[in-house]
């Protein structure tokens, strides 16, 4: 008998190294074509983006070299240089006055790289079986992201095939046309699109590297106190910045009115960045029970939160307080239970401390409010104060004159006209949105629409309503479900906390994250915050850090190495049957989701219709591309076009008449042809087979446009040069002339 068993257990023992190692090798397959993928498109977007600068290129690439290499051994080393850098590297190209340029983003691609490359090996034991390493992600969020991304994904094709006219699927050449009223371009408008992209989806990318990463709780408080040490040195430049140096790594607007951007973006960055560590290092003044790490963290605090009043950030003093407010309550009612078990002489006691620390701050305040005096005057002058009385002043001149109604858009700042515009975007698109990135891009067009005197370019001016008029109810709601799922995820967490009698003695750092989170998702509504990027990954990080907590404190296994469980899994004719649903849900969502956006692209949103809508022609000029200059010396001399050209006209009859001339040296022996389309629709293709003049004369269809979009491609193209016909290297397609209109 023991012979027997054995031998089956050896039998077993082989299928089992078999079996992982078939697993093995598909899970470093699967993690190289990943690190393939990501790392094709971290090197095409750094060429983009990248200016030509050596000293830049090379502070750049180091630290992405450092990050990846490191993560790659080390995936939690390399994430803690990364959020040590995340503070401190965002205003880099103000400090080498360049356009702005994600840096942060460029720190986060090679983490991610890292990651699959350190995930792509086997993990072996002592004496154990090995363990593959997979990747995880949480199981709570993984649905409605998944679809999330599959959105954002079709979106950011449906947008870039649409500023980029159909190119390659319609023309062979690319042309930077104008996509708006205001001029904007098709390469300028298609970087908003794909910085859009990365900053709707990076923070999932954080969010999957955390989870794989940190496996205990110190790891989660090594981030903390890292992040805690970055924001001091972030905070102490701030302060330099403000009293010694306003020029450094700062615009020249923000330095006039007195506001500063520390080693943030803009100083609205800084800001917003407050709203979400303020309440974690308030939490480890309180968590830390040695006293030095106490006064470093109350330091820290206090140095940070005069950096974010200089800011002049609204944002950030209305997050702050909030936090206050919700910890303020948290305290008050740790303070009555406590009370309820204390003896008299204690109760006494405490409430006589809570009285005095009360009158002296109150007292103060209205001291210093009611009587002129230097600090009233400094405060009044300073930071954020004086763009909060004066947001005060206005909202109430307004009200007295013309009713509430004004006196909260005179209060808004102007964001109540982003507010409509996105709203009315979100309106005409319900079901697609205008695409992502599309709202800065469409906002000049329905200022012209519905505002004509008013002309300034600004975000959304909440997140929320931003989503609405980019991705429509869809991409809103899956949004707005993950939210909702963080916070049912804490409030689960919570429950058992208080069910097993507050045995977390880290349970402090966990309510600090979620404070931090829910103080930005509530100022999201009067904010587009997470346009930063530094400010969405840092919101991400916080993310990940308390799903992270949660999932390891109650023994959810999200990150632990493969274990194969075939031997007990039973198939559930139900979970089959609810799994189906599931994925027909999802199609039907993508699917309708799809059909919007296209029908969205080639109608009102699309380059022709807004042509014809903005009657384009006759304000600025037609968008003409593929032109060469005239062969003569008038304006209306024959012209070569390219493989293709373009050109918008205004109606003027009911048929439009052309002539083409082909120049190809081998065109009596191979023939051109050249397809003509009006308004994207073919009408005609043309064969050429000589070196004479064809002149053409087609109907113009009736379809309620006042102008006609003209395009031309051609079956091929040749250089004179090549074929020794002259020096002339320009890529030539048909000769075009003697444009008209007749009835």
């Amino acid at each position: 008998m023991k012979s027997l068993e054995n031998k089956n257990s050896i039998y077993f023992q082989k299928d089992f190294y078999e079996d992982y190692r078939i697993k093995s090798n598909l899970n470093i397959a699967v993690n190289s074509i990943l690190f393939l993928l990501f790392f094709i498109i971290f090197f095409l977007f750094q060429h983009l983006f990248l200016p030509d600068n050596l000293i830049f290129d090379i502070v750049i690439n180091s630290f992405v070299l450092l990050i990846f290499v490191v993560s790659a051994f080390k995936i939690k080393t390399g994430f803690y240089i990364y959020i040590f850098l995340l503070p401190l590297i965002n205003f880099l190209f103000v400090f080498f006055d360049f356009k702005p340029i994600p840096v942060v983003l460029f720190m986060t691609f090679p983490l991610i790289l890292g990651l699959f490359a350190n995930k792509a090996s086997f993990k072996y034991v002592k004496n154990e079986l090995p363990k593959i390493r997979l990747l995880s992600f949480s199981k709570s969020l993984s649905v409605p992201v998944c679809i999330f991304i599959m959105l954002i994904l079709m979106s950011l094709f449906i947008t870039v095939l649409r500023y980029a006219n159909f190119w390659p699927f319609f023309t062979s050449n690319y042309h930077n046309l104008k996509v708006n009223i205001y001029g904007g371009g098709s390469t300028n408008a298609i970087f908003t699109v794909l910085w859009n992209f990365f900053n709707y989806t990076i923070g999932f990318g954080i969010l999957l590297v955390v989870i794989n990463a940190f496996d205990e709780f110190d790891d989660i408080l090594k981030a903390l106190l890292i992040l805690m040490v970055s924001t001091a040195v972030s905070s102490v430049f701030g302060i330099f910045q403000k009293f010694l140096f306003p020029w450094i790594g700062n615009y020249e607007p923000w330095i006039s009115s007195g506001r500063i951007n520390s080693t943030f973006t803009d100083p609205n960055a800084l800001g917003s960045y407050a709203v979400l560590v303020f309440p974690v290092l308030f939490i480890l003044i309180f968590y830390f029970k040695k006293w030095c790490l106490k006064i470093i963290a109350i330091i820290t605090l206090i140095i940070f939160l005069i950096t974010a009043f200089f800011s002049g950030s609204r944002s950030s003093l209305i997050g702050i307080s909030l936090a206050l407010i919700i910890f303020l309550f948290i305290g008050i009612s740790k303070l009555v239970t406590y009370l309820k078990k204390t003896d008299r002489r204690k109760r006494i006691v405490i409430r006589l401390i809570i009285y005095l620390v009360l009158f002296i701050i109150i007292s103060s305040s209205l001291f210093i409010s009611f009587t002129q005096n230097k600090v009233k005057q400094y405060i009044q002058n300073s930071g954020v104060t004086s763009r909060v009385i004066e947001s005060v002043n206005t909202a109430i001149s307004y009200t007295k004159k013309a009713g509430i109604i004004e006196g909260i858009k005179s209060a808004s700042n102007k964001r109540n006209f982003f507010w409509v515009r996105a709203y009315q975007m979100g309106r005409d698109y319900p079901m697609s949105g205008v695409g992502i990135g599309a709202f800065i891009i469409e906002l000049p067009d329905y200022h012209w629409k519905y505002d004509k005197g008013f002309d300034q370019i600004d975000y959304a001016g909440s997140y929320y309503l931003q989503l609405f008029a980019e991705i429509g109810i869809p991409g809103l709601f899956l949004m707005l479900v993950i939210f909702l799922l963080i916070i049912l995820k804490f409030n689960s967490y919570r429950k058992l906390n208080r069910k097993r009698l507050s045995d977390d003695k880290d349970y402090l750092i966990c309510l600090g994250l979620f404070i931090s989170f829910i103080s930005m998702v509530i100022i999201l509504f009067f904010g587009s915050h997470l346009n930063n990027l530094e400010v969405q990954i840092t919101l991400w990080l916080i993310i990940s850090l308390l799903i992270s907590y949660i999932s390891l404190k109650t023994g959810e296994n999200i990150s632990s190495d493969y274990e194969d469980r075939s031997d007990i899994i039973k198939i559930n004719k139900k979970d089959i049957s609810f799994n189906l649903i599931k994925a027909l849900s999802f199609i039907t969502i993508l699917f309708i989701f799809t059909f919007n956006g296209i029908l969205s692209a080639f109608g009102n949103t699309s380059i022709y219709i807004k042509q014809d809508y903005f009657n384009w022609p006759a304000v600025w000029g037609a968008n003409t591309a593929g032109f060469y200059l005239p062969e003569g010396y008038g304006k209306d001399s024959p012209r070569f076009t390219e493989k293709d050209m373009t050109i918008c006209l205004e109606k003027k009859a009911s048929k439009l008449s052309f002539a083409l001339k082909a120049q190809n040296p081998d065109i009596d022996k191979n023939p051109l042809y050249v397809k003509i389309y009006f308004d994207y629709k073919l009408v005609t293709t043309v064969k050429l087979k000589d070196k004479n003049w064809h002149k053409y004369t087609i109907k113009i269809p009736q379809n309620g446009l006042k102008s006609l979009t003209l395009t031309i491609i051609n079956s091929r193209t040749f250089v004179p040069k090549e074929w020794g016909v002259n020096e002339d290297t320009r890529e030539l397609g048909v000769m075009f002339g003697e444009l008209g209109f007749t009835d």
